[in-house]
């Protein structure tokens, strides 16, 4: 039988989150995540704080995250609700879908993996 010293997956997560292809691919999710933001743009702010960035974690392993900056973020990517003017009360509201700009970035890298519900599986 063979053993697994306890210290291995440490390693290797720290191998991996030290090789060139994590940049790679953290690079290539910012431009697909660029690309999709210019279709949307109307003041610009998305697109100049979209940003990647490197992450320290636990035990000395590094990972990488590709993040949009902008305070409106969350709404620009999942959707928000405004309020319309001169509706019949104070809770007339019309939904402004989401964008999903990080989120289609992520499902078009090869290799990755949504399932309906849009959480990564």
């Amino acid at each position: 039988m063979a053993k697994v010293y306890n210290h291995v997956p440490v390693m290797v997560a720290r191998m991996a989150g030290n090789h060139h292809e994590m940049d790679v691919v953290a690079k290539r999710l910012y431009n697909i995540a660029h690309a999709r933001a210019m279709g949307h743009k109307l003041t610009g702010d998305y697109i100049r704080k979209l940003s990647i960035k490197n992450v320290p974690g636990k035990k000395g392993v590094r990972d990488r995250m590709v993040y949009a900056g902008d305070k409106a973020a969350m709404s620009i990517e999942y959707g928000h609700a405004v309020r319309v003017e001169g509706g019949k009360n104070e809770y007339n509201f019309k939904w402004v879908p989401g964008q999903y700009i990080l989120t289609g970035a992520i499902a078009a890298i090869p290799g990755t993996y949504y399932n309906s519900f849009g959480d990564l599986a």
